[in-house]
């Protein structure tokens, strides 16, 4: 079970005054994670061994282990797990994981840890005290404001960026979102050159 603090957290993202849809998406464990500090950006990767959350924010219910990665660039911006072939969330959604025990069973009350709590400075690589912690994954859906909604036509994002007056164009196509410049060519630096996947966590 997670901690009540956890539960409480996520209904109240979910279901109180002001609300932010979220999700946990995985329990796991911290298997490594590595950095490199360059052009002024902390540069890296989080590797867990979790499982999926295939139900409620709450469930237990989950499939077989899987590697998941978590890409940086000092934010966390897109999360990869081996058995799918698109991303699981992407920025501008949120990406954050919860630290719930250590690997000798001790439980953590901060919880919350940046990335660059858990990279050692001098080696670029995780802490040992880190090393198998328990951990679960959350999503948390970014407002409207970050995120830009176009009718979809078959052009390069970048022309769509840039080029061309959506206002002006009438296309009887269905609505999607498009990634905000600055997200796209961040994303694109990645290794990720597919469209924005908004995340849903119903």
């Amino acid at each position: 079970m997670y901690p009540y603090k956890l539960d409480s957290l996520i209904y109240e993202l979910n279901k109180g005054p002001v609300k932010y849809p979220s999700k946990i998406l995985y329990n796991g464990f911290l298997l490594s994670g590595k950095n490199i500090t360059e052009g002024g950006f902390d540069h890296g990767e989080i590797l867990f061994l979790g499982t999926k959350i295939e139900k409620d924010t709450t469930s237990e219910n989950s499939k077989d282990d899987t590697e998941i990665t978590i890409i940086f660039q000092n934010e966390n911006l897109i999360l990869w797990d081996t058995n799918l072939t698109e991303p699981v969330i992407m920025a501008p959604d949120l990406i954050s994981y919860l630290i719930l025990s250590r690997k000798n069973g001790k439980k953590d009350s901060q919880l919350v840890y940046s990335n660059g709590d858990i990279i050692d400075p001098s080696t670029n690589k995780l802490k040992e005290e880190f090393k198998d912690a328990e951990v679960c994954i959350i999503g948390l859906q970014a407002s409207d404001e970050l995120k830009k909604i176009n009718k979809k036509v078959e052009l390069l994002h970048d022309e769509i960026l840039n080029n061309i007056d959506m206002d002006e164009i009438d296309l009887n196509l269905d609505e999607d979102y498009i990634l905000p410049e600055n997200y796209h060519k961040t994303i694109n630096k990645l290794g990720y050159y597919g469209k924005y996947l908004p995340f849903n966590p119903i």
